[in-house]
C-alpha cells in the first residue's frame, strides 16, 4: 500500500491510497479486485473507503485513488478513524487471474559504433588449438573473441578461424536470446586494405553462444609478409558492431532493430462458439516496426502458426490488439479470418497501424517508450453436420486412368430395409499450394439405405492430374480429401 496523507496529484484535501504489486519477472500480469479499508476504532470494524478491479502488469504496477477519503471525513471524531493520533488502513485483495504472458523484447539504440581491438603477439609460436581475447562489455553484455591459429574442425591448417562469443549466453534461460550484428577485421599494418568479414543479424542463446567464420583467412595469405597482416609476428583482430547487441528478448517475435522500445506480445488462443478447443499449435507474432513490403509509414504485424507435421490446416479468426495505457484497455487494430496451412503459415497486415497514430500521445499506445501488442485468436472448428457416421472411400491405382471417390454411410448396413437417410454432400480434393480445390457436388440429395450405402464419382479426378506436382493436390506423397455433409431427412420403418 502507498499512502499520501496530504494527497497526490489532484487529491488536494484528501488522503491518496494506492496498491502496488512488486514482481521481478520481465513480463507478468495479475487481474485483481481490491478494496481499501479504514478501521473504525469506536465500533471496532473496518469500513470500505473505495474499491476497483484492475489489471496489474509490468508496465502498470500501481492502481488506486488520489481522492480516497477526505481530510474532513478522516478527522471527524464521530467516525472513529483517527483516535489518539493513530489510524489503521487496510486493503482487501482478490486475485482473479495471475499468469505470465507472451514474450518480452528490448531494443537497443542502434546509433553507436562499438569497437574492440585484440593484439596478438608471437603468433607463429601459438601452439594451443584456440585462444581467447580479454572480455569486453557492450550494453551490459559481455563478449570475447576466439581465434583458432590453424583453424577449427575441418580446416586442417589451411585457414584461421575467428568467432565472436557471448560470455553471458551459457547462463541464459533457454528462451532468452540476444541478437547481434557485427564484423570482424584482421588489420593491415602497411595499408588500408584490411581483411574484413561482416555477418547478418545473428542470435546468441544458450544453445548457440558463438558466431563467426571457420574459413576467416588462409594461413598462407596471413603469413605472407607482403600482405601486411602479420608484421614482426604480431597481428590485430578487431570486432565492430553497430548498436549491438541489438535486441535481447524472450520469445519468438521477429522485429528489426529500429529504436529504443520494449514490446510485450500477448497471445490469447481460444475457439469460437460454445465448444472450447485446446490450442495445440505453436504461434508467434511477427512485428516490423518500420513496415514491411508496401507498409512504409506503418507498423506491419503478422500471425504465424508453427507446426512440424508435413500437412496440416487450421482455420482461424484473429485480431491484432494494441494496449491503450491511458484508459487501460485493448483496442483492435485489424482482424481477419484465414486458413493457415503448411505452405501458407503466416497472415497479417503490412499496414496494421500508422506511425502517426501509434506515436500520437493522446492514443496512449506509446507511453514511457513502451507499448503492448496482442493477438486474439479463435480457432474455427471444422465438423461434419448431422448425427450419422460417414466414411470416405478413395481408390487410387497406377493402372487406372481416374481416381474414384465415394461417401459411404457407415450405419447403413444396420438399417431396417425401409429406413433411409437423405443427404446433400460435396467431396473436395484440397489444393495444398493454392485455393483452387477440386470439388464435386450433386444438385440433388441422395438416399442412403441398406441397399445403397455409397454415393460418389467413379471418375472423380484423372490420375495424371492428381500425380502432377504442379497441380498441388499430391504433395510429399500426401493428399487431403474433404467431405461436406448435410443430412436432409430420415425415413424410418412405419408399423
Amino acid at each position: 500500500m502507498i499512502i499520501h496523507p496530504e494527497g497526490e496529484g489532484d487529491g488536494d484535501g484528501h488522503i491518496s491510497v494506492y496498491l502496488a504489486i512488486i514482481e521481478k519477472r520481465a513480463v507478468w500480469e495479475v487481474n485483481a479486485s481490491f478494496s481499501f479499508l479504514i478501521f473504525d476504532q469506536i465500533h471496532d470494524n473496518y469500513n470500505v473507503m473505495k474499491g476497483m478491479e484492475r489489471r496489474f502488469r509490468n508496465i502498470k504496477t500501481e492502481w488506486g485513488f488520489s481522492k480516497c477519503i477526505s481530510h474532513e471525513t478522516f478527522k471527524d471524531p464521530s467516525n472513529g478513524y483517527l483516535v489518539n493520533d493513530k489510524c489503521i488502513f487496510g486493503v482487501d485483495v482478490y486475485v482473479i487471474k495471475k499468469q505470465g504472458i507472451g514474450e518480452c523484447m528490448s531494443l537497443m539504440n542502434g546509433t553507436r559504433v562499438y569497437n574492440h581491438e585484440w593484439k596478438i603477439t608471437e603468433f607463429t609460436k601459438l601452439k594451443k588449438k584456440v585462444y581467447y581475447s580479454e572480455e569486453f562489455t557492450v550494453e551490459d553484455y559481455k563478449w570475447k573473441l576466439s581465434l583458432y591459429p590453424t583453424g577449427d574442425i575441418g580446416q586442417n591448417g589451411k585457414n584461421i578461424s575467428v568467432f565472436l562469443e557471448s560470455v553471458d549466453a551459457k547462463g541464459f534461460d533457454r528462451q532468452k536470446r540476444v541478437k547481434a550484428k557485427f564484423s570482424i577485421s584482421l588489420k593491415n599494418w602497411i595499408g588500408d586494405e584490411h581483411h574484413k568479414k561482416s555477418g547478418g543479424l545473428n542470435w546468441y542463446s544458450v544453445a548457440a553462444n558463438s558466431w563467426g567464420w571457420s574459413s576467416f583467412m588462409g594461413c598462407r595469405e596471413l603469413n605472407d609478409p607482403k600482405n601486411g597482416f602479420l608484421i614482426e609476428d604480431c597481428c590485430i583482430v578487431e570486432a565492430e558492431g553497430m548498436g549491438w547487441p541489438g535486441p535481447a528478448w524472450i520469445g519468438s517475435v521477429l522485429v528489426p532493430v529500429v529504436s529504443a522500445l520494449v514490446i510485450t506480445v500477448l497471445g490469447m488462443g481460444r475457439t469460437r462458439g460454445k465448444s472450447r478447443l485446446a490450442w495445440t499449435w505453436s504461434r508467434k507474432m511477427i512485428i516490423h516496426p518500420e513496415g514491411e513490403g508496401d507498409g512504409d509509414g506503418h507498423i506491419s504485424v503478422y500471425l504465424a502458426i508453427i507446426e512440424k507435421s508435413a500437412v496440416w490446416e487450421v482455420n482461424a479468426s484473429f485480431s491484432f490488439l494494441i494496449f491503450d495505457q491511458i484508459h487501460d484497455n485493448y483496442n483492435v487494430m485489424k482482424g481477419m479470418e484465414r486458413r493457415f496451412r503448411n505452405i501458407k503459415n503466416e497472415w497479417g497486415f503490412s499496414k496494421c497501424i500508422s506511425h502517426k497514430t501509434f506515436k500520437d500521445p493522446s492514443n496512449g499506445y506509446l507511453g514511457n517508450d513502451k507499448c503492448v501488442f496482442g493477438v486474439d485468436v479463435y480457432v474455427i472448428k471444422n465438423q461434419g453436420i448431422g448425427n450419422f457416421r460417414y466414411i470416405l472411400q478413395v481408390t487410387s491405382d497406377k493402372m487406372v486412368r481416374t481416381s474414384p471417390s465415394f461417401l459411404n454411410q457407415f450405419d447403413a448396413e444396420g438399417f431396417d430395409r425401409q429406413k433411409r437417410v437423405q443427404a446433400n454432400f460435396s467431396i473436395s480434393l484440397k489444393n495444398q499450394i493454392g485455393d483452387e480445390h477440386h470439388k464435386k457436388s450433386d444438385n440433388i440429395a441422395n438416399w442412403y439405405s441398406a441397399a445403397t450405402k455409397g454415393w460418389g464419382w467413379s471418375s472423380f479426378m484423372p490420375c495424371c492430374e492428381l500425380n502432377d506436382p504442379k497441380k498441388g493436390f499430391l504433395i510429399e506423397d500426401c493428399c487431403i480429401v474433404e467431405a461436406e455433409v448435410s443430412v436432409v431427412r430420415v425415413v424410418n420403418c412405419l408399423t
